[in-house]
């Protein structure tokens, strides 16, 4: 927890619910009524949270294509969705 308070992001948008990612549950729930037939979303996450935000894509997103984009330092940094 000390990290997340040294650092520049602010703690809320780090840790909200289970595996840090209850603010994007929420998102991803409300994101299909929004979407045209094609689209491209790209979220930032931990490496730490590749399979669980897989997971919540799924389950919200089933026809979408998911992919892991690394940062400079070869960490999983982005998960891109897109159809």
């Amino acid at each position: 927890m000390k990290e997340y308070l040294d650092s520049k992001e602010a703690i809320i948008a780090l840790v909200f619910g289970k595996y840090d990612l209850g603010y994007y549950r929420k998102f991803l729930k409300q994101l299909p009524k929004h979407l045209n037939t094609k689209y491209t979303i790209l979220l930032e996450i931990d490496p730490n949270q590749v399979e669980v935000i897989k997971k919540e894509i799924n389950d919200n997103l089933p026809k979408a294509k998911i992919s892991f984009l690394k940062d400079l330092a070869q960490n999983i940094r982005v998960v891109k969705i897109e159809k």
